[in-house]
């Protein structure tokens, strides 16, 4: 009796630390995990994005306290491997996935979601002395299939964003599998070679190329944007309104990559594609949609 007694208040025992250690491990579990708005997360962005990611961040913060956005910075390549690898549970990538990149992400098992967040676009920087007053789209194009050099201008790509080169070859729609250009490493080397060669121009993101333009005094050999017509149209420059209208020709959206699973980097996303896009207006971006806006008219 007295054996059985010890074993039932042994067993009951057990049963009361199993019972207080999950308790303990629920409590511990829940302050550790995030939500749609609390807990921290890093997303990985290039440098032209990296401010936007920031100020987006910032602004999604000072609504949801409890929330810490941080941005890791990289080329995109490197951006969409860490997400791939799981290193990263969001990122903000020029361009929606390939057919590759979403098959790869497929293959690992990674939960995602590409939410087109913002519209972007391929720019053309020239050096000002080169009397460009504006660029053929069609030019452009015939130029990145190897066929325009006899016009003495040479096409200057980043060899390190290969994920920009697949996107511009989509945009020109060369029918070819590779555009034919001379590459240098990074926007930077690309704004020095068109300002340092009057026969170079160079195709980079619009958010890039004002990143650069705006580090480098003005004066006669600072390199310029330089207009692009098609169509028989009127050269355009690529300023939001015609960006969010895609009347410039070379326009693509800026997608928002996150791992659903991850509470805060969907909501983060919810928010953005919301209440977000009014930090894109504020932006050398467009945004993707226009904020609703509210009337009220009151009677008198």
């Amino acid at each position: 009796m007295n054996i059985h007694f010890s074993l039932v208040a042994g067993a009951a025992l057990a049963a009361l630390l199993v019972t207080a250690l999950a308790v303990f491990m629920f409590g511990e579990y829940s302050r550790s995990t995030t939500s749609p708005v609390s807990g921290r997360l890093t997303v990985g962005a290039d440098r032209a994005l990296q401010d936007i990611v920031r100020r987006l961040g910032d602004s999604f913060s000072s609504y949801y306290t409890e929330a810490s956005i941080s941005v890791e910075q990289g080329v995109s390549p490197d951006i969409f491997s860490g997400f791939a690898s799981g290193r990263l549970s969001s990122a903000m990538l020029h361009g929606g996935l390939t057919r590759q990149e979403k098959a790869l992400l497929e293959k690992q098992g990674r939960s995602f979601r590409c939410e087109p967040v913002a519209r972007n676009a391929a720019v053309v920087v020239a050096n000002a002395d080169a009397g460009l007053t504006s660029l053929d789209f069609e030019y452009l194009r015939a130029l990145s299939a190897g066929k325009g050099e006899s016009r003495e201008l040479r096409l200057f790509l980043d060899r390190r964003d290969l994920r920009f080169h697949y996107l511009l070859l989509r945009l020109l729609d060369t029918g070819l599998d590779r555009l034919v250009a001379h590459t240098v490493s990074g926007p930077r080397a690309l704004v020095d070679t068109v300002a340092s060669d009057r026969r170079a121009i160079a195709v980079l993101p619009l958010s890039d190329a004002l990143a650069e333009l705006a580090e480098r005094p003005e004066g006669p050999d600072r390199p310029v944007l330089v207009p692009l017509s098609a169509a028989a149209l009127a050269p355009l420059y690529p300023d939001q309104s015609s960006i969010y209208a895609e009347s410039y020709p070379l326009v693509y959206t800026i997608c928002y990559l996150y791992d659903t699973h991850d509470a805060l980097a969907t909501g983060f996303g919810a928010w953005m594609a919301r209440q977000g896009q009014k930090t894109f207006m504020r932006s050398s971006l467009a945004p993707f949609r226009i904020p609703e806006r509210r009337i009220e008219l009151q009677e008198e």
